[in-house]
């Protein structure tokens, strides 16, 4: 038998408004429950990127367009922090976009020549940087893999071990999958604006 005791007092020993005190907060108890488990969608929308910043600047646009806050990890004032500590003070998003292009190269490390001072590599890809990978497992750690959207250009080299991610394929510009973005913006539970018209990143 399990005996309710509130204040030093057994059910027993309390008043008739102190009873309709208790069962007053055990109904209401659930409500705040699931009050507290649903919270509103961040609209801080971290932007992951290589050396490449034409489709940042796109995405930040499109973001801007849809009502979000574009996060850019360069963009944000370092206050004496590492990368690291910066990344963690910055993360505090409720989605985040990982941009890959093709940056760099690498591949199966087969030797080195003696004469050039340079190395062979076997059957080579181009690849994103790799800081973006780290800060792709990041997010993916922190946010969850159903608020990670990874937007990769031309014939650039995938991670091999990060399945039931969200891979959009683009050519030469982001508007390119305007409608794609959207579309799992809202699937994560966003309400996206798209009444304006797409704008183009400025060339620098």
């Amino acid at each position: 038998m399990v005996e309710i005791i509130k204040n030093g007092k057994t059910i027993g020993q309390m008043s008739l408004e102190e009873l309709q005190k208790i069962r007053k907060e055990i109904q209401e108890f659930p409500r705040h429950r699931e009050a507290e488990s649903i919270k509103p969608l961040s609209k801080n929308v971290f932007i992951v990127h290589g050396r490449d910043h034409k489709p940042m600047r796109e995405l930040k646009l499109m973001l801007q367009e849809f009502g979000l806050n574009p996060i850019v990890l360069h963009e944000q004032p370092s206050g004496s922090r590492t990368i690291v500590e910066k990344l963690e003070k910055h993360s505090d998003v409720g989605y985040a976009f990982v941009i890959l292009t093709p940056d760099d190269r690498g591949g199966y490390f087969k030797g080195k020549v003696p004469i050039l001072g340079g190395i062979i590599l076997e059957n080579s890809h181009f690849r994103a940087r790799q800081n973006v990978i780290l800060e792709f497992g990041y997010f993916i750690g922190k946010l969850g893999r159903d608020r990670v959207c990874c937007l990769h250009k031309g014939k650039v080299e995938l991670p091999s071990d990060m399945h039931g991610i969200v891979y959009i394929p683009f050519k030469d510009s982001i508007d390119e999958v305007r409608e794609k973005i959207v579309k799992e913006l809202k699937e994560a539970g966003y309400k996206v604006k798209t009444t304006k018209a797409s704008k183009k990143a400025k060339e620098f």
